[in-house]
């Protein structure tokens, strides 16, 4: 069996003095990342180096000599701070991304807290969890925890409390026999499989994404470091929020959908990142979310990609004649054997 890493998110219901510890908790881990990141710039403008994990995590106990408020989250958390700045100045080498920046209290900025932790530490039964320093918290439990607990990572987000809970599994994805399926992926009908059924977009989600356009005209018009400034950005936030669930939800039920009707999908290795580099196309390539479909697909049932250079569809299904499809075709006529 393949160990396997499946993440469920739960949503929190806290009380008032709970709110209050875990917001107090993310404004220490986002002190820590501001700190370092700080520290980084310093060092790298004097020596040309930067300062890593190790040095990071090992200085953490002289500072809550002189920062107290430190000693208030779990050390993990202030830990795993440490160790996600040292991924992103790595990644500005790795992927050529852009330089970390800091934190701010205003943008609303909350660093999840972050807690790899035995099971023996972290327990929950039907309606709460219970998290180090922190105690029983109530929870919407909505699916069963079967597998060993790696960690449990708490944030804010769309107006209320969330955590993650990852743990490692063996289960075994069904074999491949006969039952399998081709998709073809796309922005007008966003999937389409071999058998003929076709898959579409979440039916509200450009209801939503006009919404977000909406607010954020609103924003744009609000008075800088005024309260209703503040006021509008928890809206916004809320409504990119609301778009980023319609388009998890729709991957999910889609994927799944599919994983149950067949053992094996195959699917086009699309450059995803490529093509969003195309300005006419990259708003509605990003809101069909390819790369999330095909990350859910690949641990629900067993994905095989083909290559992106295979003229599938310049291909007969019957006689394998090759002919050119331009976009403005849609219909498939071959012209060695008749086949539409």
């Amino acid at each position: 069996m393949n160990k396997q890493y499946v993440s469920h998110r739960f949503r929190l219901k806290p009380t008032k003095e709970q709110i209050s510890v875990l917001e107090s908790w993310c404004h220490t881990n986002r002190f820590i990342w501001n700190y370092f990141l700080a520290a980084n710039k310093t060092k790298y403008e004097s020596d040309k180096k930067f300062i890593f994990y190790h040095e990071m995590a090992t200085s953490i106990p002289s500072l809550k000599k002189e920062y107290i408020f430190l000693k208030e989250p779990p050390a993990q958390s202030l830990q795993g701070i440490c160790q996600r700045l040292e991924s992103s100045i790595k990644r500005v080498w790795q992927t050529k991304s852009g330089f970390p920046y800091f934190k701010s209290k205003k943008n609303g900025d909350m660093p999840s807290i972050h807690i790899p932790q035995s099971r023996k530490t972290i327990q929950w039964n039907k309606k709460n969890i219970n998290l180090p320093k922190i105690g029983w918290i109530k929870w919407a439990k909505h699916c069963p925890l079967k597998g060993k607990l790696i960690s449990t990572t708490t944030k804010y987000e769309g107006g209320h409390w969330w955590t993650i809970v990852l743990v490692e599994t063996n289960k075994q994805k069904q074999s491949i026999g006969d039952n399998v399926v081709g998709i073809d992926l796309g922005l007008k009908d966003w999937v389409v499989t071999s058998d003929g059924e076709i898959f579409d977009i979440h039916p509200n989600l450009k209801e939503k994404e006009e919404r977000v356009i909406k607010e954020q005209k609103i924003l744009s018009k609000k008075t800088k470091g005024s309260k209703n400034r503040t006021k509008q950005k928890i809206i916004l936030q809320k409504a990119h929020y609301k778009v980023r669930c319609a388009r998890t939800d729709n991957a999910h039920k889609v994927s799944a959908a599919i994983a149950k009707q067949y053992s094996c999908v195959a699917m086009e290795d699309l450059n995803i990142k490529g093509m969003m580099k195309n300005h006419h196309l990259a708003r509605k390539i990003q809101q069909v979310s390819w790369g999330q479909l095909k990350t859910y697909l690949t641990y629900k049932t067993n994905v095989k990609l083909v290559d992106r250079w295979y003229p599938s569809s310049q291909l007969c299904s019957s006689c394998e004649n090759k002919q050119k499809m331009p976009l403005n075709i849609r219909t498939y006529e071959c012209n060695s054997c008749g086949v539409s």
